[in-house]
């Protein structure tokens, strides 16, 4: 069985152009785990918060606002909404 060149070309291109998909469907899901990683924690803070500091008269209102800084900010941004809750 002989190969053509051409056929050698198209799988050649075939697996350059599956590599290239994996990588654009890979970037999206490193930052999707990367989020996800800073989240929870945050959200587990939140909650926390709450619950903890219910006996001491401080809470956080859980809201959209909150919620997405707890998500994007993780800890320290719950530590910072806590503090302007104190503050203000």
């Amino acid at each position: 069985m002989q190969i053509d060149f051409t056929t050698i070309i198209f799988y050649a291109l075939a697996i350059i152009i599956i590599y290239f998909v994996g990588y654009l469907i890979a970037r999206p899901l490193k930052w999707l785990g990367k989020t996800l990683l800073w989240a929870l924690p945050g959200g587990i803070a939140l909650i926390l918060v709450n619950i903890l500091g219910g006996s001491y008269g401080l809470g956080i209102a859980i809201n959209p606002i909150t919620a997405v800084t707890a998500a994007f900010l993780g800890v320290p941004g719950v530590a910072m909404m806590l503090l302007l809750e104190v503050i203000i």
